[in-house]
C-alpha cells in the first residue's frame, strides 16, 4: 500500500466535513451503485493529508479518578467493562459530558467512565438523556 501525500496542511474540521458530506452522499446509493464506485476508486494508492488540529491536554489524574469511581463499571449502560489491559486492569474510557471543546471543564464533576461502545455513542449522538445521567453519575 502507497501513501499519496499532499504537502499543504489543511485544518481537521474541514477534512472530516468533506468525509462526511461523502458519507452521507454513499448512505444514500444502492448496494448495486455502491460496489460500481467502491470497484472504480480501488487503488493501491491511498491518499492522506496532513492536518492542523486542536489537542487538548486533559489532566490523567481527573481521568484515572473517573475511571477508578466507575469500578470497572460504565457510566451510562451500567454493564462491565467488555475486556481488560493487559494489566489485568477493566478497560473503560475518560468522557468529558460537556466537551472540553465546547467549553467543558477537565474536572472530576465533569468526568465520566464510559464503555468504548457508550464512548461513541455519545460522540455520535450525544442525547441529552444520556447526558442528563452522566451528569448525575458525575456527582
Amino acid at each position: 500500500m502507497k501513501l499519496n501525500n499532499e504537502s499543504e496542511p489543511i485544518p481537521e474540521e474541514i477534512l472530516e466535513e468533506n468525509i462526511r458530506i461523502k458519507e452521507k452522499i454513499a448512505q444514500k446509493l444502492s448496494l448495486k451503485d455502491l460496489k460500481r464506485i467502491a470497484e472504480k476508486n480501488e487503488s493501491e494508492i491511498v491518499s492522506s493529508r496532513k492536518v492542523m488540529s486542536n489537542a487538548y491536554i486533559r489532566d490523567a489524574y481527573v481521568a484515572e479518578y473517573a475511571k477508578r469511581k466507575a469500578n470497572g463499571v460504565c457510566q451510562l449502560c451500567g454493564h462491565k467493562a467488555p475486556f481488560s489491559t493487559s494489566a489485568g486492569v477493566p478497560y473503560l474510557e475518560c468522557h468529558h459530558i460537556e466537551w472540553i471543546s465546547n467549553g467543558g471543564s477537565d474536572t472530576i464533576e465533569n468526568t465520566v467512565a464510559l464503555c468504548p461502545n457508550c464512548h461513541r455513542k455519545m460522540h455520535v449522538l450525544n442525547l441529552i438523556s444520556d447526558k442528563e445521567k452522566l451528569i448525575m453519575a458525575g456527582k
